[in-house]
């Protein structure tokens, strides 16, 4: 029990030895360090992050636009900060084609709400390194024509500059590099068929 005593007295120093805690210095207890469910020392980096990329368990995010459900929820481009700020390093953008050659992301043939492209990668851009510097993965679910995918290149270009990993022309490397290797980085990742990919 003195243990403890002396925890509480850290963690609360307002409190008076041996009282009651109130309700506020109980949160604060809840809230510490000294109750986190994983131990300090685990979260600092300890892994060798310099092995390839596909050698590590990636923290991802499906559907990451929802806020709520899958049929009528709300799609945010605050879902991506909150994802992001929360350590995930993959995002999902399920992308289509919208008005006046505007792609827009939201949970296709459904009544889910819609939002600009340009608006998710704006953010992305701007919260994707503030918690870590390891890469970001966007997975690309991409069922826009192909005028409008140019149109997503554009603005993946323009907002991401250096930031986007483009694999070196001519490599036949058959490994992905290393967390290492990537800090900083967006990677793309989708699907499109050759003859679509060539007019890219």
């Amino acid at each position: 029990m003195p243990k403890v005593e002396t925890m509480l007295c850290e963690i609360i120093p307002e409190r008076q030895k041996g009282s009651p805690l109130t309700q506020r210095q109980f949160l604060k207890y809840l809230s510490s360090s000294a109750n986190q469910p994983v131990h300090p020392y685990h979260l600092k980096l300890y892994q060798n992050m310099n092995h390839p990329l596909t050698d590590y368990y990636i923290d991802s995010s499906h559907n990451t636009y929802l806020e709520g459900g899958q049929l009528k929820g709300t799609s945010s481009t605050d879902m991506y900060i909150r994802v992001l700020r929360l350590g995930c390093r993959c995002v999902e953008l399920d992308c289509w084609d919208g008005s006046d050659n505007e792609p827009i992301i939201y949970h296709g043939h459904t009544l889910t709400t819609k939002i600009l492209f340009k608006e998710v990668v704006e953010v992305i851009n701007e919260h994707a390194f503030k918690t870590s510097d390891y890469p970001i993965i966007l997975s690309l679910e991409n069922h826009c024509s192909i005028p409008q995918q140019k149109r997503m290149a554009e603005y993946m270009i323009h907002f991401f500059k250096d930031k986007l990993w483009i694999h070196p022309e001519g490599d036949v490397q058959t490994t992905l590099p290393s967390p290492e290797q990537l800090k900083g980085k967006i990677i793309l990742k989708g699907k499109c068929g050759l003859e679509e990919c060539k007019d890219l």
